[in-house]
């Protein structure tokens, strides 16, 4: 069991999926509040879609966080290699091969590109984060921190 506990900034800004699930409710509040301040008549099509990408995004982003704080109070800290690293645009995926208890493992993380993401390099040695209950399970921990 990890005492480590991940930085929310960081979950936010390095994992793609909580990223979108954070940005895309500001990005259609922001966008209605501004139609609604210059009385455009489409604002209430907007305010409709505020609300959706909130019923889902926030649930989503709640979810992701507790997924990622799950595996670093559970997790094991193991070694790992990175064996591919591709991004387009803001996002991008990395995919790393590790072995626990004698398995070896290979899983892959969709991030958000930032500058530390963008420092991943095929080869390089990380240290991970393992599920212990569900060993296909892992996360750069240095990225989360």
């Amino acid at each position: 069991m990890n005492t480590t506990q991940p930085s929310l900034r960081r979950i936010i800004e390095t994992d793609y999926i909580a990223y979108m699930c954070f940005i895309l409710p500001v990005f259609f509040w922001i966008f209605y509040a501004g139609m609604f301040l210059f009385r455009d008549t489409s604002a209430g099509i907007i305010y409709y879609m505020s609300i959706g990408a909130s019923l889902g995004g926030v649930p989503m982003l709640l979810w992701r966080i507790w997924l990622i704080n799950a595996i670093f109070n559970h997790g094991v800290e193991i070694a790992g290699e990175i064996s591919d690293v591709w991004f387009y645009r803001d996002r991008g995926r990395v995919k790393y091969s590790y072995s626990i208890q004698g398995q070896p493992h290979n899983s892959r993380t969709t991030l958000h590109r930032t500058k530390r993401t963008r420092s991943l390099q095929p080869g390089d040695q990380v240290t991970l984060m393992v599920d212990q209950n569900k060993p296909g399970r892992a996360l750069i921990r240095d990225l989360y921190m």
